[in-house]
């Protein structure tokens, strides 16, 4: 029953924006799991989780007559219970060839986003070839940081990665003068770069369709 509430979760995301699933088609509670990426996901002062994803999940939710149970994890964390069945969906999640041999995307995506790398306000960096031998902040397991990382091997560029556990931690060691540069989601840096006195780049790269995910038991 749970695969078949998760499948059905997928085709709902979109239309049920526009119609509702029949009350009770889904018996049990699904578990979602959501990490800190503000505006993506976040949670409050009072604790409540919030953002475009938790409250599209609970939108469905809501016109489906399911329950969900909404999750904060560590992204690293999130991606071993989903591929555990620990949690029933985990979103946001880019897709990539690569993950959809280990996952189930809903077809739709909410929402499409990209890297870019962000700045101290009085920085020289303006270019790819101006990260040699740099101090780059990113997040442990960002996909999209990997697409980074790839470009710049590809162009010979040497750089030392510095990996933390979220997004606000990257752009705390940037404000601090610890790295040069903090490679995050453009959603996150528009949200978050004021409060840490950073300015956005020219380096943008690895555009991604972000969804929800399952596993496919």
């Amino acid at each position: 029953m749970k695969y078949i509430c998760k499948s059905a979760f997928f085709f709902a995301v979109i239309p049920a924006l526009v119609f509702s699933w029949s009350s009770g088609f889904c018996t049990e509670t699904l578990r979602v799991g959501v990490h800190e990426s503000k505006p993506l996901s976040f949670t409050e002062p009072d604790g409540a989780l919030t953002g475009i994803f938790p409250e599209v999940a609970a939108e469905v939710a809501r016109r489906a007559g399911w329950r969900i149970e909404l999750v904060n994890v560590p992204w690293l964390d999130g991606l071993e219970k989903i591929k555990n069945n620990e949690l029933d969906l985990l979103g946001p999640i880019g897709v990539t060839a690569e993950r959809k041999k280990l996952f189930q995307f809903n077809q739709e995506p909410l929402i499409v986003d990209w890297g870019q790398i962000y700045l101290p306000e009085k920085s020289a960096i303006s270019s790819l070839l101006d990260l040699k031998n740099r101090k780059i902040a990113y997040q442990k397991g960002h996909i999209m940081f990997e697409s980074l990382a790839d470009l710049l091997r590809q162009f010979n560029i040497d750089f030392e990665g510095m990996p933390v556990d979220d997004q606000v931690t990257v752009f705390k060691l940037v404000e601090n003068g610890v790295a040069d540069a903090g490679a995050v989601n453009r959603l996150f840096g528009v949200q978050n770069s004021a409060q840490f006195k950073l300015v956005a780049s020219p380096i943008v790269y690895a555009p991604l369709e972000l969804c929800f995910a399952a596993s496919f038991q």
